[in-house]
C-alpha cells in the first residue's frame, strides 16, 4: 500500500487496521500538520450519496512520495482518489501509470467524481496507461460531457 496519511488516531487506525490484515504499511507516508484523508457517504432514501470529504493527507501525496523500485516489482498498481489528491493531480498521476506501464504494471483506476471543469482535462491524458476503469454512468458523463449513454460508453472506447 503507498499513500499519505497524517500523524493522526485516524492515521494510526488506518495503519494498525491494514497491518492486522497483513498489509504492508511501509510506503504510507505520514504527513505533518494534516489530518488523515476521511470520506463520508451518507446513502439517502432516494439512493444518492453525497460525498463529504475532507482532503487531509492525500492531498499533500507527491509522486516524490512513491517507491518506483515496489511499483516497477508489483503486479498491479491501483491508482484512486484523482481529483482529491492535488499534488499528485498536477503530473504526478500521469507520471506513475506511465511508469506503471513501462514495467509492465496492469493498472486500474478510480475516483470520487466531483463537478469540476476541468475533470475531462483531469483524466483524459491518464486513460491511455489505465487497464482497468469502470466509473458509474454519472461520473462517465461529468468526465466526457456527454449525456447520451451510447456517446459515453463510446467516448472511452475510442480512448
Amino acid at each position: 500500500a503507498m499513500g499519505a496519511v497524517g500523524h493522526d488516531e485516524l492515521g494510526n487506525f488506518v495503519i494498525n487496521t491494514m497491518r492486522n490484515y497483513g498489509i504492508d504499511t511501509s510506503n504510507l507516508v505520514r504527513k505533518e500538520n494534516v489530518q488523515t484523508s476521511a470520506t463520508m457517504l451518507p446513502i439517502r432514501p432516494n439512493g444518492d450519496r453525497p460525498a463529504l470529504h475532507v482532503p487531509g493527507a492525500n492531498h499533500h501525496l507527491e509522486f516524490e512520495d512513491l517507491d518506483l523500485d515496489v511499483i516497477k516489482a508489483a503486479d498491479l498498481l491501483h491508482l484512486g482518489g484523482t481529483g482529491l489528491m492535488s499534488a499528485l493531480d498536477d503530473g504526478g498521476s500521469l507520471r506513475v501509470l506511465q511508469f506503471a506501464k513501462e514495467h509492465g504494471v496492469t493498472t486500474t483506476f478510480d475516483l470520487v467524481a466531483i463537478p469540476r471543469p476541468d475533470l475531462r482535462d483531469l483524466v483524459e491524458p491518464l486513460l491511455p496507461y489505465i487497464d482497468y476503469f469502470m466509473p458509474g454512468l454519472e461520473e462517465a458523463k461529468m468526465i466526457c460531457g456527454k449525456d447520451d449513454r451510447k456517446e459515453v460508453i463510446n467516448y472511452f472506447l475510442d480512448r
